[in-house]
């Protein structure tokens, strides 16, 4: 990895460490890897896919079936132990996808690299509506914090109001 570091460090961004460039290219061999290619591309997708299955084989972006076997393994552990997946999490789970969804837009990938909406999905039902619970209750807590803020400014304003009245003219 030095070597191609070192070879392409004149023509990226000073920003850009080692670390980085390590990382997107993980990214996208996971991205190419283990997404199916679909009819419609734009010409970048296609340039990328190309040069992906140069650089890691031609058999790059099929999933291969005997890894199919061993997710759905894991699927029936996951529901035996009571973590079964929750249907469609955006709509379960509308103030947690909101919340969370600008926040997942800049760091979620970093951290995981799985969507928000993946992640969500992998909850068990029960775990969904306690979160989904607890979010609704720091968003009421907001809003009448919000509520007692702004009921204090304006008693605030009528007591300057008041005041300048009574300095006269």
């Amino acid at each position: 990895m030095g070597a191609l570091f070192d070879a392409i460090r004149g023509s990226i961004a000073p920003h850009i460490d080692q670390p980085k460039v390590y990382y997107k290219l993980k990214r996208l061999k996971s991205k190419f890897d283990h997404a199916v290619p679909s009819a419609v591309v734009s010409r970048h997708e296609q340039r990328l896919r190309d040069l992906c299955k140069k650089v890691w084989g031609a058999n790059f972006g099929l999933p291969a079936e005997k890894d199919a076997a061993p997710e759905e393994d894991e699927e029936d552990e996951e529901e035996e132990r009571g973590r079964g997946n929750v249907p469609d999490a955006a709509a379960m789970l509308p103030v947690a996808t909101e919340v969370l969804d600008a926040y997942w837009k800049t760091d979620g990938p970093a951290l995981s690299g799985v969507s928000l909406e993946k992640g969500l999905s992998k909850l068990a039902t029960e775990d969904a509506r306690w979160i989904e619970a607890k979010w609704r209750r720091q968003l009421d807590a907001e809003v009448h914090s919000q509520i007692k803020r702004h009921d204090l400014a304006k008693e605030v304003y009528g007591l300057l109001l008041d005041a300048i009245k009574g300095l006269g003219p």
